[in-house]
Formats: C-alpha cells, sequence, structure tokens
C-alpha cells in the first residue's frame, strides 16, 4: 500500500467522522453513538497495522483532541446500554430508588461533554498530525506480521483461563484483524 493508499484510507475516515458527527450533533441516539464509536474502533485497528511499519520509529496514536472525544463518546455509549438495561428489567420503583434519574443526568452530563468536544472540531488537527507521521508504504509482509501476530495472541487467548479478560482482548484481536481486511478490500 503506497503512501497516496495510505492518505486515501486516512481521508475516508476523516470524512466518515465529520458526517457522524455531525449526525451525533443532531441526534445523539444510541445507534448513531454506534457507528462513531465503531468507527473509531476502525481507525484504531489502522493505526495498529501501520504501528507495525512504523516499527521502532515512532507510534501513531488517536490525537489528543480526537482521544478526548472517544473518551467521552465511551462514557455516553456505555450509560446509554446501562439505562436501556436498567428500563428492559421492568423494576419497581421502590427497587431501583431513583437510580434511572441519576443515570439519565450522568447520560446527559457526558453528552455533553461529548458535543462540546465535537464542536471543538478537532478533525482538521488531527488528520494533519496523523498525515505528517505516516510512513512511506505499508508493505505486504508488515501485513503478513500483523496478521500473524495477531493470530498468535488469538491462539493465547484460547488457552488462556482468564475467560472475562480474555474475552475482551479476543475481540478486540478479531476485529483488528476484521476492521483491515475490509480497508483492502
Amino acid at each position: 500500500m503506497s503512501k497516496d493508499e495510505i492518505v486515501h484510507v486516512l481521508n475516508l475516515y476523516f470524512k466518515d467522522f465529520r458526517k457522524l458527527f455531525d449526525k451525533l450533533i443532531n441526534e445523539p441516539e444510541p445507534e448513531n453513538v454506534y457507528w462513531l464509536w465503531t468507527e473509531f474502533k476502525q481507525l484504531r485497528a489502522f493505526l495498529r497495522l501501520i504501528n507495525v511499519e512504523l516499527a521502532n520509529n515512532s507510534t501513531l496514536k488517536l490525537p489528543k483532541q480526537m482521544k478526548t472525544v472517544y473518551g467521552y463518546l465511551g462514557m455516553v455509549r456505555d450509560l446509554q446500554w446501562l439505562e436501556h438495561k436498567i428500563k428492559n428489567l421492568h423494576l419497581s420503583t421502590t427497587e431501583v430508588k431513583g437510580y434511572p434519574d441519576q443515570l439519565t443526568e450522568e447520560l446527559e452530563n457526558w453528552k455533553e461533554k461529548l458535543l462540546q468536544a465535537i464542536h471543538s472540531n478537532p478533525l482538521p488537527d488531527a488528520r494533519e498530525e496523523l498525515l505528517m507521521r505516516l510512513p512511506k508504504s505499508i508493505h505486504q509482509a508488515t501485513i503478513e506480521k500483523f496478521v500473524k501476530d495477531k493470530i498468535e495472541k488469538i491462539n493465547s487467548l484460547l488457552e488462556n483461563k482468564e475467560q472475562e479478560e480474555s474475552l475482551l482482548l479476543l475481540r478486540k484481536n478479531l476485529r483488528d484483524i476484521l476492521y483491515n481486511i475490509l480497508i483492502f478490500n
């Protein structure tokens, strides 16, 4: 993959981020939060692949402002999921004692922080920061090493008896492979 192709992929991510930011500002619904969360996951998987190419030269990570948006987004996503689960339990008011109200208040607080972070428009600076540090190319050997390393991690996790954490890491490594396959198709 040439540098021009890497830049093209990065530009596609930032174009999608712009659309999803705008959509989230207008409708901060769980579905929009989910799609933005997925876009972040895909970009981070791509950056991990690039880091294999960069090896010891440097590490490419989400720029600070984007990481802030990602963190707030994660809080909103988790709280929306929790709110959904609690509403579906059909508990009496004495059983939950105002917890849904506290949860809704907390969710609104994090949504506000997320929207403020999005309104600060971190995309241009984040894009430029990433573009400055891209490698000249991603070689076939790098892609093969990335996939081989992920498969080794997956095999190791499958042998691990610590189920809860292993499952999370297993899913992360599988998604890293899947998201990068999507880029190359």
